[in-house]
């Protein structure tokens, strides 16, 4: 799926409370827990 249609987006929460997301979420994201940290990732 992930090859043949380039929207492909993620959220991800990880067991050590960090939030991983793809940069097309990025500026869309609001982060309302502190106990949390943000990370983004970027397309190559």
């Amino acid at each position: 799926f992930y090859k043949n249609n380039s929207g492909f987006e993620i959220i991800l929460i990880t067991d050590d409370q960090r939030i991983v997301v793809s940069e097309g979420v990025r500026d869309s994201f609001t982060l309302s827990n502190n106990d949390y940290s943000v990370e983004s990732l970027s397309r190559r």
